[in-house]
């Protein structure tokens, strides 16, 4: 195994880039799951068969929209390759 020279380096701006695009998809995901819950619980309720309230479910979606947030953030972050 060699290790490159003191002023040489590797580049992985590729790799940073694809993986910045597979966490912004990520993070897209979990945002569009926000409408998807309220969505279900809206058929739920005209099924008549309420098994959550509107206030059960706010917990977890902040934690998607954290997560969402969170991931896209990070994404852009990897594509432009920063600290």
């Amino acid at each position: 195994m060699t290790t490159p020279a003191s002023g040489e380096y590797r580049d992985r701006i590729a790799g940073l880039i694809v993986f910045g695009i597979l966490e912004i998809l990520g993070g897209i995901l979990c945002l569009l799951l926000l409408p998807l819950m309220l969505f279900g619980l809206a058929m739920a309720a005209q099924q008549g068969n309420v098994a959550l309230s509107l206030h059960a479910m706010i917990p977890g979606m902040c934690i998607y929209a954290l997560l969402g947030i969170g991931l896209i953030w990070l994404g852009v972050g990897s594509i432009l390759a920063r600290r």
